[in-house]
This record gives C-alpha cells, structure tokens and sequence, in this order.
C-alpha cells in the first residue's frame, strides 16, 4: 500500500481534481466541493513532501472559506434580502 502513494503522481492527480472540481461547481452539484476539499488535501500532502511549508495553511484556509464565500457572496445576500429567487 505505502509502494503505491509513493508511484501516485499526485500534481497530476491534483489537476484532475481540480478540473472535475470545477466542472461539478459550475454545474452548481454538491459534490463538487467535496472533490475540491480532496483535492485541497492533496495539495497539503504535496506541500509537506516538497517541504513547502507554506501551502498547508493556504490550503487549509482555502478549505474554510470557498464554501462560505459561495454561499454568502453579496449577490445572494442581496436577492435574499428582496425576497427574490437566488437560483435562475
């Protein structure tokens, strides 16, 4: 098991999530922010295996906030506010 993370390629792995990440976003499906969330631990083990330090509380912080921004993103708050539909 431990022979297999270490042939995973996971820059690779990091960008085919972020892609299917994105794609299940834009098509506003909530799965997309757990693909994203995965890849964000990704990008966590990545920076601890370079030894780039500084990509672990990025991450984490980018973990925390892109839900919150997506949900409280101030044309959402405005139309909740009016009492209008937040969806098209």
């Amino acid at each position: 098991m431990l022979n297999i993370l270490h042939m995973i390629r996971l820059d690779y792995l990091s960008c085919v999530l972020t892609v299917l990440a994105t794609i299940l976003i834009g098509r506003k499906l909530w799965q997309g922010w757990v693909v994203a969330a995965v890849n964000s631990a990704v990008v966590c083990v990545i920076g601890v295996r370079t030894a780039q330090f500084g990509f672990v509380p990025a991450t984490l912080l980018r973990i925390r906030r892109s839900p919150a921004r997506r949900f409280l993103s101030p044309p959402l708050l405005l139309h909740a506010r009016m009492g209008l539909p937040t969806a098209p």
